[in-house]
């Protein structure tokens, strides 16, 4: 039986995912690839996101801190949440359960 999640989770995925798109707008650069599949499992849910992020961009990115607050609330019901940027890639990942 697949669980459901919790309302506390739906507004955290939909407010991440919105997250996710603001951040490639600022920082992909125009006409850079960006995929960002969702994947539902049992017992959780999966976002990934890979972008281009040009040369502009190596190592820590600039501006707020909507990425760390996400990740604080995630860990808080038991998800993970990670970013890393090698080589002009900006790599993301998240996962939120929903028990």
């Amino acid at each position: 039986m697949r669980a459901r999640p919790y309302a506390y989770h739906k507004d955290v995925i939909g407010r991440l995912i919105g997250e996710v798109y603001a951040n490639v707008s600022r920082h992909a650069p125009s006409g850079g690839k960006c995929e960002v599949p969702v994947l539902v499992k049992t017992h959780s849910l999966e976002i990934t996101e890979v972008n281009d992020m040009g040369a502009r961009h190596s190592g820590s990115l600039p501006g707020g801190h909507g990425l760390r607050q996400f990740a604080a609330e995630i860990e808080h019901i038991g998800g993970s949440l990670s970013t890393d940027c090698e080589n002009g890639i900006w790599m993301f990942h998240a996962r939120i359960p929903f028990d």
